[in-house]
């Protein structure tokens, strides 16, 4: 699945996308979600974000000028050992504007390879997508959000 998200973002250049464009595989994939987010590998080997909600919340995102890593915790349940980054995307500088979640099982070797990724890079991009609209944005991570992943990883001995 991450693989043809892959391919989506080649083609998701602009600001909007038509879903008709996405691959039926994924379109499938995310019509089996109301809202979440789902992790990949970008081309470049960075990892990247495609986050689904409503038109109205996708519509409002679009308007964001930073993110931040607001947490990042370890799920210790013996059913879906993860981590979890919860993630705080901002208008301006000091306005807190939305959050939103993204878990990477520890038992998913793919997932702790996208994750160890995010860790080393200075950049992420999101693909905001509803049912009929698709944005992409690319935000600059912090040393500082950066380090959580770090620390998450090592107490997840990772």
């Amino acid at each position: 699945m991450l693989s043809r998200i892959l391919r989506v973002l080649k083609r998701v250049k602009g600001e909007s996308s038509s879903p008709q464009e996405l691959p039926s595989d994924l379109r499938m994939s995310l019509s089996l979600i109301e809202a979440g987010c789902i992790a990949f590998e970008q081309p470049n080997t960075c990892t990247g974000l495609v986050f689904k909600d409503t038109k109205e919340t996708v519509s409002s995102l679009k308007e964001s000028k930073q993110i931040r890593v607001a947490r990042v915790e370890c799920i210790d349940r013996e059913e879906f050992p993860s981590i979890r980054v919860i993630f705080l995307l901002k208008k301006r500088e000091k306005s807190p504007f939305f959050y939103f979640d993204c878990l990477f099982s520890v038992e998913s070797e793919e997932e702790m390879k996208l994750l160890k990724n995010l860790q080393n890079q200075d950049h992420l991009s999101i693909v905001f997508m509803d049912n009929q609209t698709t944005y992409t944005r690319s935000f600059k991570i912090s040393r500082e959000d950066r380090e959580k992943i770090k620390e998450a990883l090592r107490e997840a001995k990772i």
